[in-house]
């Protein structure tokens, strides 16, 4: 619905900027009407690379892009000696996008992926990825993981390996989450 709600305010001329629309599938509705509009579009809340493009007018981004977290995230991970890597991606659009971006980042730096994980994007499948991850001896993880999804699959993962590495996207993580994840960390230590 973003693209039409989109269209409703652009319509009638009266619209003079939009900001901040959030999410990869939102702002996929939003841009395209945006850039045939004319209408300067400030600070699309998404790093999706497919939304980057050259010949944007009116589009202007004001964070990096998935495609440069992942690669600053898996750079430290491999300056760590980190190298047998697991990427747990959302099953939709935005985490198939960064496990790409992943899996070139991995060539690049020479890691060795031990799997990709698809987490169900209401988290349903969680504790079963957490399992899988532990069974493929990952050294580290990637996570290409949102919200309520995210908390689903690492707190399994942390009551069984509290130290493994973990770094994802920026948006992995909703601060509503972060006491779950809390009391799940104070539990193991």
């Amino acid at each position: 619905r973003s693209g039409e709600n989109a269209t409703k305010m652009t319509g009638g001329n009266e619209t003079f900027v939009l900001m901040s629309v959030s999410g990869t599938a939102n702002n996929h509705g939003v841009i395209p009407l945006t850039e045939k509009e004319g209408v300067p579009f400030i600070g699309p809340v998404t790093g999706a690379s497919s939304l980057r493009r050259a010949d944007q007018r009116f589009t202007f981004h004001v964070r990096p892009s998935y495609t440069d977290e992942v690669v600053h995230a898996l750079t430290l991970m491999a300056d760590m000696g980190i190298r047998d890597m697991a990427v747990v991606y959302l099953d939709n659009a935005f985490g198939k996008e960064v496990l790409k971006d992943a899996e070139r980042t991995f060539e690049r730096l020479k890691l060795r992926p031990v799997g990709a994980f698809a987490l169900a994007v209401n988290g349903s499948n969680g504790e079963d990825i957490a399992k899988q991850v532990i069974a493929a001896k990952a050294g580290g993880i990637f996570i290409a993981t949102t919200g309520a999804s995210t908390t689903s699959f690492v707190l399994p993962l942390r009551t069984r390996m509290p130290a493994l590495p973990i770094a994802g996207v920026s948006v992995a993580l909703i601060p509503s989450e972060f006491p779950k994840l809390g009391d799940a960390i104070k539990g193991i230590a």
